[in-house]
């Protein structure tokens, strides 16, 4: 870890501490519920009862549409140590801002990026109360005070669809949403459990736990979710700090190894490399080496069954029948991620494989090209309904491969008893 880090870590413990224990704590987690987004291939989470916020688990802030609204807010001072954390763990692309004055107080200015447009807006950092739902059914809704946010004028979120209010940052910068909504000034765990739905349907649900579990599965058995969780290290790339990284050491399909080896997944010396995870990505991308392997092998094994006309972006299309041994998804060749801890995530065909069509499915990853800026990125196509618990104080992520396995989806989660 970079030795800058330590003071910063120090700084956002002195920044927690403001926050009001005046307030009764909500005992138990908060959540919000999630839902796939129709317009575009991405998830949103609901705060404030009605305010809908896209899933970014690599944003460093909450950043909130705030613009004409009437009641004036409380600005983040400069020599704060919420501003100094606020440009260490800036969105990657942007630069750090020059600081305003509101009156005689010199006001920390924030960035934020837009993956919609590819640019960098910046205003003034907030502290806002928001309301989040909770698991204690005598209080259903918290309110949590003083949260930091990014007020973002809506001539920059303009390519945000009507109807969206945000971003909900989940990254591991100490500002971000999945810090502050897991307080432990509020008596939670510093962990959040996120389970994104099947995009298949727009009405299919899913959810983000802030806090501790244990996060109880309504269907079949009253089954704990976290005791069916694989562990592995989330890794920090001190080049970009906000990312939620994992170490990958290889790829098996089928059972065939491609022989890659950890350093196929190396970080380099500018932050590149490394294996992502990306909810603002659909589908997992990997290097063209990688993802040649990949291709080929799923391609023999799959040999048995009639092609499709390849669909932008698949390399592979398969055309099912009512007698085809690949069904839907199901009877998909296995995919494994071999972890660098000796863990294996294991990519099974509802999260393999897209239909396009009545009769077509294509194996779900992308061409990253030669060179890309990540080796791999794990997309959100390949976590829908897969459990994947964010332990920020251990650096630890919890997985648990397809839910389905226990007969089970992201909908059957208990948010109340």
């Amino acid at each position: 870890m970079d030795k800058t880090i330590f003071p910063l870590f120090f700084f956002f413990f002195v920044l927690t501490s403001t926050i009001q224990e005046a307030c009764s704590q909500p005992s138990r987690a908060l959540f919000a519920p999630i839902s796939p987004f129709t317009i575009l291939p991405l998830f949103t989470l609901t705060l404030n009862s009605d305010e809908k916020y896209f899933v970014d688990i690599n944003a460093p802030l909450l950043v909130r549409r705030c613009e004409g609204e009437s009641t004036a807010r409380a600005t983040v001072p400069c020599a704060s140590s919420a501003c100094l954390l606020s440009r260490t763990f800036r969105p990657a692309p942007c630069s750090i801002p020059n600081n305003t004055f509101t009156g005689r107080q010199c006001a920390c200015m924030a960035s934020s990026f837009d993956p919609f447009s590819a640019t960098c807006g910046t205003n003034q950092l907030t502290r806002e109360n928001i309301a989040v739902s909770s698991t204690n059914p005598r209080k259903p809704t918290f309110l949590v005070p003083r949260v930091i946010a990014l007020c973002v004028p809506t001539v920059f979120l303009g390519g945000l669809p009507p109807g969206i209010f945000g971003v909900a940052g989940l990254s591991r910068s100490p500002l971000s949403a999945a810090y502050q909504l897991a307080s432990s000034n509020l008596g939670l765990s510093k962990k959040f459990a996120l389970c994104l739905p099947s995009s298949d349907n727009a009405d299919n649900r899913g959810v983000v736990f802030f806090g501790n579990g244990p996060y109880m599965l309504k269907s079949g058995k009253n089954l704990d979710s976290t005791r069916i969780l694989s562990e592995t290290p989330l890794i920090r790339n001190n080049k970009i700090p906000n990312g939620n990284y994992i170490s990958l050491r290889g790829i098996c399909v089928n059972g065939q190894d491609g022989g890659f080896g950890p350093s196929a997944f190396a970080f380099d010396s500018t932050g590149g490399g490394g294996t992502l995870l990306s909810t603002t990505t659909q589908y997992t991308t990997m290097r063209t080496d990688l993802y040649s392997f990949l291709l080929n092998e799923f391609s023999n094994a799959t040999s048995q069954i009639p092609r499709a006309d390849p669909v932008s972006p698949f390399g592979l299309c398969l055309r099912l029948s009512s007698n085809s041994p690949v069904q839907n998804g199901f009877n998909a060749p296995r995919i494994d991620l071999k972890l660098n801890n000796g863990r294996i995530w294991s990519v099974y065909g509802a999260n393999s494989m897209k239909k396009v069509s009545d009769d077509v499915s294509c194996l779900a990853f992308v061409d990253g090209g030669a060179s890309p800026r990540q080796t791999v990125v794990i997309g959100s196509y390949q976590m829908e309904n897969n459990l994947m618990v964010f332990d920020l104080a251990r650096s630890v992520l919890g997985f648990s491969s397809s839910l389905s396995l226990v007969s089970a989806s992201c909908s059957d989660f208990q948010t109340g008893s």
